[in-house]
């Protein structure tokens, strides 16, 4: 790395050879042409508490000594950054170095774009606002993760975030994409506070170039494939989007009938995404909190892609004034807002979402689902209803709008396009992990296209300041009909509402006939206890969707063969089937996405928990610990906090080798070690669950 000087700096750039090529956009006026080479930026922090006025390494010990750290100030600096320009790499240490630095960019680039890639922006952007709230434009989806901003006079020097090419951590790149650089890990101490008068080691800056390296041999791969650099999608879901365009890109018949059944009306599409719901993820609340042993485990093979391909998907949706709920056509797809009165589970297991209900009144929740209200209004899918007749009763209900649609299978193009990726994920599991991931991430975009938002509150950054701005009901209805209009547009937001409701139609074939010996679901999976039918009901299942499929493939005339690719060692992975997983040996779950686990023939525990580390299973001695209020310590969890503080009081910075820096900085970004304490089972164990299990009792035990 070459130590940044303005005048070196300006030299390299009149020297150094760039690629160029002409601006086609004609949005960008004041844009001549791009520079196609490659840029990169990393910066390296420090994080610290200010305790009494004085900062110091954010360090579990010291913090434990001094009090609770949750009170503490809690602040970042910036003290090494560098530039890549292809592979050869500038650096300095204060971030006005780098401003300077980016108007020399400017007036060398005068009306060309070049486009500098940082790996994760919503980290280097919070310390970047210290030096670069002017002359700047933000695009992002969610307030502080900005996907790009563009600045200087002319917004000619774009920043882009890489992270979201992939969604992999920087670690993971070089096997992934089979780079030739791989991360350093390890080679840091952040717990030392460094600023910019620190000493730095050899180690220090070649730790903050490799990972300059790394995002560079990341986009090199991809600027191999898009040509330009400036072509390359903004996120993993926009690359498989443009291929999917491709598809139908000189499809007109197809185009036509996109914008035919297109959900324009604003009110319809908002009627929809009330329709929607996620994967069903729950624990049955007879098995919460308590240490079960030899458990089951059963996990769908491609859930998404296979109700993709299986099943007939709504086409143009017209209001209904009148449905009968008794005599639905199976042919058909409904949407239709109910509105039950003294409704009750009549299972273990309860399907309803208190989160999805648009009334409810005298209620009692199961873990975030309704178990039983007087009255309850929700919006549903005729997938929804089906299986609420099985599994709640109630006194009577009234349906005041409805939707009707006829059913198709999605376009042969699209579903090949699928089970392509199906067979490169199953064959290339072991042999190619490159293409093996590639092709996973992709399937993976392929559902996640369909369920996208497509009308978005407006994300502002004004003044150094993030807002989000209501959209309006004209604006929106103005932006649905310029999706419906675009050529590129080759999905429906309703069947991602389907893709859903079948998921959860596939599960709950299942969790119905074994209702009381299921212990834990989540999206594509079923834990379950010894259960003499279970073979049969997962068989059975099982042959259900590959009739399903096979249909699918007599009528588009497609491979049979397709749904079942074999692996390296020749052995089948049938689409969309239930396969038995290792079970576990202790299994104890405290409700969605909160289980602790040993697996069969292993001594280790193990946990699954939203937003804690696998590491911290560490902190269990055993499955008895891991109940309501066990905390994964500070010290222990490998949990981080990450606190963004827009407003630093100004200090006195002294590093570990006792450098005293003046600071200033407004903006910064404090990782913390944190706790996790569990929580959020309140809801289990009320007098209404305790008489509700005293009556089913013995057939439990069974």
């Amino acid at each position: 790395m070459f130590k940044y000087n303005h005048m070196d700096f300006n030299n390299f750039l009149i020297s150094y050879k760039f690629d160029y090529y002409d601006n086609e956009n004609e949005k960008q006026k004041n844009i001549l042409r791009l520079c196609d080479n490659i840029f990169t930026f990393d910066i390296e922090t420090s994080s610290v508490y200010t305790i009494e006025g004085n900062p110091v390494a954010v360090d579990f010990e010291t913090a434990k000594n001094s009090g609770h750290f949750d009170d503490y100030e809690k602040k970042g600096y910036c003290y090494l950054w560098s530039l890549g320009v292809d592979d050869n790499f500038f650096y300095s240490r204060t971030l006005d170095e780098f401003k300077d630095m980016l108007e020399t960019l400017e007036d060398f680039f005068y009306k060309t774009k070049i486009i500098i890639y940082i790996f994760n922006l919503s980290f280097e952007f919070q310390f970047l606002m210290n030096d670069l709230t002017e002359k700047i434009n933000v695009f992002a989806r969610t307030e502080r993760h900005p996907l790009k901003f563009a600045w200087g006079f002319y917004k000619n020097i774009e920043f882009r975030c890489a992270y979201f090419l992939t969604s992999m951590k920087l670690e993971k790149l070089t096997d992934s994409f089979k780079l030739p650089v791989k991360k350093l890990v390890g080679d840091v101490d952040y717990k030392k506070i460094r600023n910019s008068k620190t000493k730095l080691t050899k180690k220090d800056l070649n730790y903050n170039e490799t990972d300059n390296r790394v995002v560079l041999e990341l986009i090199k791969k991809f600027k191999a494939k898009y040509i330009h650099v400036d072509k390359i999608p903004l996120t993993m879901t926009g690359i498989v989007r443009r291929e999917c365009q491709e598809l139908f890109e000189n499809d007109d018949q197809y185009h036509k009938k996109i914008a035919e059944i297109f959900p324009s009306d604003l009110n319809l599409y908002y009627f929809l995404m009330q329709a929607f719901a996620g994967g069903y993820t729950h624990a049955n609340y007879i098995y919460v909190n308590q240490l079960l042993k030899n458990i089951f485990s059963v996990d769908e093979a491609s859930s998404y892609p296979a109700q993709m391909c299986a099943k007939k998907y709504p086409q143009k949706f017209k209001k209904i004034e009148n449905i009968d709920l008794g005599n639905l056509d199976k042919e058909k797809a409904y949407i239709f807002e109910i509105t039950f009165e003294n409704i009750e589970a009549t299972t273990f297991n309860t399907y309803i979402s208190f989160s999805k209900c648009t009334k409810i009144n005298k209620f009692i929740l199961d873990n975030g689902r309704v178990r039983k209200a007087e009255t309850l209004t929700i919006v549903l899918t005729n997938v929804d209803y089906n299986i609420i007749k099985q599994c709640y009763k109630w006194q009577n209900c009234t349906v005041t709008a409805a939707y009707i649609a006829d059913t198709e299978y999605l376009d042969k193009k699209y579903i090949l396009k699928i089970l392509d990726l199906y067979n490169k994920k199953t064959k290339l599991k072991h042999e190619d992990e490159a293409v093996y991931l590639d092709a996973k991430r992709k399937i993976n975009s392929l559902f996640g296209m369909m369920v996208t938002a497509l009308l978005q509150d407006i994300v502002t950054f004004v003044d150094g300041e993030w807002g989000t701005k209501k959209l309006t009901n004209n604006k929106a209805q103005t932006e649905l009909f310029k999706i419906t209009e675009k050529k590129t547009t080759f999905l429906v937001p309703q069947w991602g509402v389907y893709v859903t409701a079948y998921a959860r139609e596939a599960l709950w074939y299942c969790i119905l006939k074994m209702d009381s010996n299921v212990v834990y679901n989540d999206t594509d999976s079923i834990k379950f206890k010894k259960c003499k039918n279970a073979t049969k009901i997962i068989n059975d299942y099982n042959k259900k969707i590959t009739t399903e499929l096979e249909t699918m493939c007599d009528f588009y005339n497609i491979d049979k063969n397709l749904l079942a690719p074999q692996d390296d060692e020749n052995v089948a992975h049938p689409l969309g089937v239930f396969e038995l997983e290792k079970g576990y040996k202790q299994f104890k779950t405290l409700g969605a996405k909160k289980y602790a686990y040993i697996h069969k023939g292993s001594k280790d525990i193990e946990i699954t928990i939203a937003g804690v580390p696998k590491a911290a299973a560490k902190c269990l001695k055993n499955l008895n610990e891991f109940t309501k209020d066990f905390e994964f310590t500070d010290d222990k969890s490998g949990k981080k906090g990450v606190a963004y503080n827009d407003n630093q009081s100004a200090t006195i910075l002294v590093d570990y080798q006792g450098n005293k820096e003046y600071r200033k900085d407004k903006y910064g970004i404090c990782i913390y070690d944190t706790s996790y304490k569990v929580n959020n089972i309140n809801d289990y164990g009320t007098k209404y669950y305790t008489t509700f299990l005293n009556q089913h009792l013995n057939f439990v035990k069974e």
